[in-house]
């Protein structure tokens, strides 16, 4: 079975940019360390669950299952696995912090380990 494994790890937004003065003031208001192993915090994030494609036809079924998502070593893995499910050929993840973390202007610094791709 194909797996594609993505390591991301979000580090925080950081707010409070003044448009007045060349000095920038910086307050973390909203990070995910990952570092409790498991699912990820539910009070941070939530899942976009279905296959619709939300406008992009995309080839897989989203799901929360921990075969797609989960907490190792304070890595947060999305997994992408080749598996008919739903009518589609893939499983994964979509997460989203919406209604959980959202601001209109900020900083967000994430730190990711992508796979290269396939040619």
């Amino acid at each position: 079975m194909a797996r594609i494994k993505y390591s991301l790890l979000i580090v925080g937004f950081l707010l409070g940019c003044s448009k007045e003065s060349k000095e920038v003031n910086r307050e973390l208001v909203w990070s995910d360390e990952f570092d409790n192993a498991g699912a990820p915090d539910g009070t941070k994030w939530d899942y976009d669950i279905g296959g619709g494609g939300w406008g992009n036809n995309e080839a897989q079924f989203y799901t929360q299952d921990s075969k797609n998502v989960r907490i190792e070593n304070g890595q947060l893995i999305i997994e992408a696995r080749k598996e008919p499910f739903n009518g589609k050929a893939y499983t994964s993840t979509r997460m989203v912090s919406k209604f959980k973390g959202d601001w209109l202007y900020g900083r967000i610094e994430v730190k990711a380990k992508l796979p290269l791709g396939y040619r």
